[in-house]
């Protein structure tokens, strides 16, 4: 098992996986009460970095105000993002991760519904902006030499 000094080194070397790894650790501790702050700011980092998982991690905290202020918005945000990112991998990836992908497309797209009848239609814009914006400069990122 990796120790949390190594998997903190690592996260802070941008790996969206170790920062992700981390903020499960915060959230998941036996020994002491969860950590929410700490859990929402290396999700925070891993979402930004491009990681699903962190990015459907992340909503939840803000659907539930845990370590963040509650905020609907940001949650669709990452949501959408989440979303994309698996519709993306359907296109690409040949079976048996095509299964895995559309089971986890479902379950995002049930959070995305249910997350729009708690909001009004222009926070749903405005989230669904914020995603467009992330998904463009994720994009331009790739794309750099």
């Amino acid at each position: 098992m990796i120790t949390d000094e190594v998997l903190k080194g690592a996260a802070e070397t941008n790996d969206p996986v170790a920062q992700y790894d981390l903020a499960l650790r915060f959230l998941t501790n036996p020994s002491a009460e969860a950590d929410h702050r700490e859990a929402a700011r290396w999700l925070q980092k891993a979402a930004e970095g491009g990681h699903p998982q962190a990015q459907v991690e992340l909503s939840k905290l803000y659907i539930g105000g845990w370590g963040v202020d509650q905020d609907m918005v940001e949650a669709y945000r990452w949501i959408e993002t989440a979303y994309m990112h698996h519709l993306e991998k359907i296109s690409c990836d040949p079976p048996p991760f095509y299964y895995e992908s559309e089971l986890a497309l479902q379950n995002l797209s049930e959070m995305k519904r249910w997350l729009s009848l708690q909001m009004t239609l222009d926070q749903i814009i405005e989230a669904q902006r914020r995603a467009i914006g992330f998904l463009r400069r994720m994009k331009d990122e790739f794309k750099a030499p």
